[in-house]
């Protein structure tokens, strides 16, 4: 979603132990969110537009033919850090979360700094009085956004109003705040809004979603917000039911991009897949502009009394995100993936004991 301008385990009990997280995390995914402090006062003020950001170098094309597993064969699935991290880069996220969330920090901002960024009937509903205009913060900091050496605020906040209540109108909001004399104007925006289910013979449901702002990518002299999002997938079920961890790559001049990092679904009679990533920040097409390295382990987790085969995946490729789209690279080679998902090509699959799963160390 891109800124808007103007205009697990070793044995069988393990795997249980395992299974119970996830589902502690599923009922979070499914709950409806907490409410949020309101902001305190500060002085901030309508928009500007600014130049886009430059595409990426072209790198020679990559054969997955040629693409060869790296990590050593294991019963256990490894976790994402046994690749190694890419050159230069800076860790932004895992499994748990982002490395250095950007915290929240109360403030209230005046009503033209954020309304715009709502949809116009929404808009019309804050200024007639129908909808209150409280916001929620979940990020706040400060980054040059258009590269002409001034930093901007960035806000990450949810119209609470909105946010608390199930319907297709809860967004979380990506504000970039440009400093004018006497105060700000709102320079772009972005929103973010959670998925719907419906359960088969049970009502619709927005699931939960929760956001962070993750950092930015160093692209030239602009930065580039990263936010982080969990969102419950089909959280009105159990089997199939699930989680995913995303990054948001949102440019200010449109273009932005969504990869996930980690996720889950439980699958019958106990078992679970799961994906284990990390997203770095790197440079890795040599053009001075950071992109969003992203790798990881997929896992089947299977209970041995079940008799399922219990497998894992490594990625023969990383996949990496800019603004322009998402690329697999290996070893200085490229192949674009218009749908941000590796071909089959470039996974291997490798045995895995029943009773183990990748995830977080518990």
């Amino acid at each position: 979603m891109s800124l808007r301008p103007v205009a697990a385990a070793g044995d069988g009990a393990a795997v249980l132990r395992h299974l119970l997280v996830l589902l502690l995390l599923l009922a979070v995914a499914c709950a409806s969110p907490e409410r949020r402090r309101s902001w305190d006062d500060i002085d901030l003020g309508p928009r500007a537009s600014r130049a886009a950001v430059d595409g990426p170098r072209e790198l020679p094309p990559l054969d997955p033919a040629d693409a060869d597993a790296v990590l050593p064969v294991s019963e256990r699935p490894p976790r994402p850090d046994a690749y190694g991290a890419p050159a230069g880069g800076r860790l932004l996220a895992n499994f748990e979360g982002p490395v250095d969330a950007l915290p929240a920090r109360d403030l209230a901002l005046p009503e033209p700094l954020w309304v715009p960024a709502l949809p116009p009937s929404l808009a019309g509903a804050v200024e007639s009085g129908a909808l209150v205009p409280e916001l929620a913060v979940d990020g706040f900091a400060e980054a040059d956004l258009d590269g002409d050496g001034l930093d901007e605020l960035v806000v990450l906040a949810r119209p609470r109003a909105l946010f608390e209540r199930e319907g297709p109108e809860r967004f979380a909001l990506l504000l970039a705040l440009e400093r004018v004399p006497g105060g700000h104007r709102l320079q772009g925006w972005a929103r973010f809004s959670p998925r719907r289910h419906a359960a088969p013979g049970g009502p619709a449901r927005w699931c939960h979603a929760s956001f962070r702002l993750a950092g930015f990518l160093r692209r030239g002299e602009r930065a580039v917000p990263v936010v982080w999002e969990e969102q419950g997938v089909a959280c009105a079920q159990l089997v199939g039911g699930g989680f995913d961890r995303l990054l948001h790559v949102a440019p200010l001049d449109g273009g932005g991009r969504s990869i996930v990092v980690a996720g889950a679904r439980l699958r019958p009679e106990g078992a679970a897949d799961l994906y284990d990533g990390a997203a770095w920040a790197a440079d890795v097409d040599g053009d001075g502009a950071e992109e969003l390295v992203v790798r990881g382990v997929a896992s089947e987790a299977r209970q041995c009394r079940g008799g399922g085969e219990a497998t894992w995946t490594e990625e023969l490729a990383a996949r990496v995100v800019d603004p322009a789209g998402i690329r697999a690279v290996r070893e200085g080679r490229a192949l674009d993936l218009p749908d941000g998902v590796l071909p089959a090509a470039l996974l291997r699959r490798h045995p895995a004991a029943c009773g183990t799963a990748v995830g977080p160390p518990r």
